[in-house]
């Protein structure tokens, strides 16, 4: 039994700094998927980015629109995140993902991490599927991380 199924996707992107301090970036995926004799899907996001780094406190936001017709054109877009971990989530669905990113240098040997996102969908009532399955059509997630360095040397 032969099974055809073909996907195709295209990705563009637009970065400018328009100062040392703050830099803009636009991005465009799209995508889509064919199986047999079914029709052909689609889905896009388009995603807009800015970074505002002034030493010690630096700030990231997005603010992304996706439109996928199934889960087969899901849309995967990079995200910046607090330090030591990474966002690589499937847009998926209709609807809005914003974050937005904060770094501060408290002190030379101190930093405090703070990340905040949002998805926002339009075309159901829930969020998830299985055991993930929450009753609203959102989702948020917040992160608090704090670093600090040795000073000086332990002794044992």
């Amino acid at each position: 039994v032969s099974q055809s199924r073909y996907k195709w996707s295209v990705n563009g992107l637009f970065w400018r700094k328009l100062s040392p301090q703050l830099s803009i970036q636009s991005r465009v995926l799209a995508s889509a998927f064919t199986f047999q004799h079914l029709p052909t899907t689609y889905g896009w996001a388009m995603c807009q980015d800015v970074k505002w780094d002034l030493g010690a406190l630096a700030f990231s936001a997005r603010l992304g629109y996706f439109h996928t017709d199934d889960y087969d054109n899901r849309q995967y877009v990079y995200e910046s995140d607090v330090m030591y971990a990474y966002s690589f989530p499937a847009y998926n669905g209709v609807g809005w993902r914003y974050y937005f990113n904060l770094s501060y240098h408290l002190h030379k040997h101190l930093t405090l991490w703070l990340r905040w996102s949002r998805t926002d969908l339009f075309n159901t009532s829930t969020y998830g599927s299985g055991l993930d399955e929450i009753a609203v059509p959102h989702r948020s997630e917040l992160k608090l991380i704090v670093t600090g360095k040795q000073i000086g040397r332990a002794h044992v």
